[in-house]
């Protein structure tokens, strides 16, 4: 059985990805070197990760040091529409104190790509697999409505979504009208 020390040095040496756990070594680079997409004067990473997404990322940290390239893009872009938002609020709130809107340099955010299918991951030798889940099931929608008959009587129909509830006058056939169903009744029975 593995002790706690082996498991932490095979974590620091895995060749994945810190946040969503891509294998793929192509597209994965150090978290700490600058991109050759990014200039000598932008945000380092490990900043821009602890920004948004509050995790504290450190070179001895015992993490994966590794991030693949939609990772960093998403975080790039999270951590520009994060400062953008913040500019704009500054400028309203000065707008608030002195009458005058200035609007403030905000950085064009590109078009999200949509993350990659789940990978199995091998750990150790036991294959893992992240399963999307199942959304909740909604819950039906409930209608109650109110019908008045010729004789002047009331009924009360209450019906869920998945049901196909018709009422037919007697001696008229289903397919020659619906009596009644759907309008509802503002007034006493009685009137």
């Amino acid at each position: 059985m593995d002790s706690t020390e082996d498991r932490a040095n095979i974590l620091r040496e895995m060749k994945v990805c810190r946040f969503c756990l891509s294998d793929k070594v192509n597209q994965l680079s150090s978290i700490h070197d600058k991109h050759p997409s990014e200039s000598k004067h932008s945000i380092p990473l490990p900043i821009q990760i602890m920004a948004c997404m509050t995790i504290e990322v450190f070179k001895n940290d015992g993490m994966p040091q590794l991030i693949c390239n939609t990772c960093r893009n998403l975080t790039q872009q999270a951590y520009i529409f994060k400062t953008n938002c913040k500019k704009a609020d500054e400028a309203l709130k000065l707008f608030l104190a002195t009458g005058q809107l200035s609007k403030p340099y905000l950085q064009r955010v590109e078009q999200l790509m949509l993350p990659p299918e789940p990978q199995p991951i091998l750990i150790g030798q036991h294959p893992y697999v992240e399963t999307p889940k199942e959304p909740p099931p909604q819950p039906k929608i409930r209608t109650i409505k109110q019908i008045k008959m010729e004789a002047g009587e009331v009924i009360t129909v209450d019906v869920t979504e998945d049901e196909n509830l018709q009422l037919v006058e007697e001696g008229q056939h289903e397919s020659e009208g619906i009596f009644g169903l759907g309008d509802d009744v503002e007034q006493e029975a009685g009137q």
